[in-house]
């Protein structure tokens, strides 16, 4: 058997020949060496051939960038070109974007986060089921999510019995305001009605002939029960009454 070759997978090139297949190698050798060391799938298990499924084998797998692809094949048997979806999808094997030229043995790496479409350059073989569709994914098994633990309830041990005092709220002195100031005025006093005075009485006329003695007077302010007393103008009136008697006496 020969020695196995290896390439990696070139984007956007024409077919090409042994000496440009040889200097592709080492460019993207040196690529492959940067990369780090993925998983290496030998395709179909049993080899690249007619009678595999290699869908289902694909679909076993997920594929990492810097994976490699192991083609087990005896040379001039088949070949393995690299193709776009469409030229995969109706076996079209006249413009592949890179071919092995049927070598034998190929180890291609998985460079980009792409999809790959192979399919095989002998006539009819793709036709017979020989193509094969890879999915890489950027994410490496490395730093690949771990699957979540089982669910297991945990409960915290509570917590020992401490009676905990809540602080007594800050003395807050709270002044309400002051109510407004009314100043109250009592009411001033009712005015006293003024005493009713009565009227001066009015002075009474002399008439000596119809008057009655002064104890009698409405107006006298004696009592009835005290001792007459005789005013002046009575005394000048008796001794005028005895003056004319004396006179009348002496002349008979």
């Amino acid at each position: 058997m020969a020695p196995m070759r290896s390439y990696t997978t070139p984007r956007g090139s024409c077919l090409l020949s042994q000496e440009s297949m040889a200097l592709l190698l080492l460019v993207f050798f040196a690529s492959a060496c940067e990369l780090a060391m993925g998983a290496q799938y030998t395709v179909g298990d049993t080899g690249w051939g007619l009678g595999n499924d290699f869908a289902g084998w694909a679909s076993q797998f997920k594929f990492y960038v810097g994976d490699d692809l192991y083609f087990s094949y005896p040379a001039g048997q088949h070949s393995v070109l690299l193709v776009t979806e469409e030229d995969y999808k109706d076996c079209n094997i006249e413009r592949p974007f890179t071919s092995d030229d049927g070598m034998g043995d190929m180890l291609i790496t998985l460079v980009d986060a792409q999809t790959y479409y192979f399919i095989c350059g002998v006539p009819g073989h793709c036709e017979q089921g020989l193509r094969l569709k890879i999915e890489v994914e950027n994410e490496t098994p490395s730093t690949s999510k771990e699957p979540p633990p089982p669910d297991a309830t945990v409960h915290d041990p509570p917590p020992p019995d401490v009676e905990t005092h809540e602080p007594p709220p800050p003395d807050v002195e709270t002044h309400e305001p002051p109510p407004p100031v009314v100043e109250e005025h009592d009411p001033p006093p009712p005015h006293a009605p003024e005493e009713e005075r009565s009227p001066p009485p009015p002075e009474a006329k002399a008439d000596d002939s119809k008057s009655s003695p002064p104890y009698y007077s409405q107006y006298n302010t004696f009592h009835r029960n005290s001792s007459p007393q005789l005013s002046i103008g009575t005394l000048t009136y008796v001794a005028t009454m005895f003056l004319s008697l004396a006179c009348t006496l002496s002349l008979v």
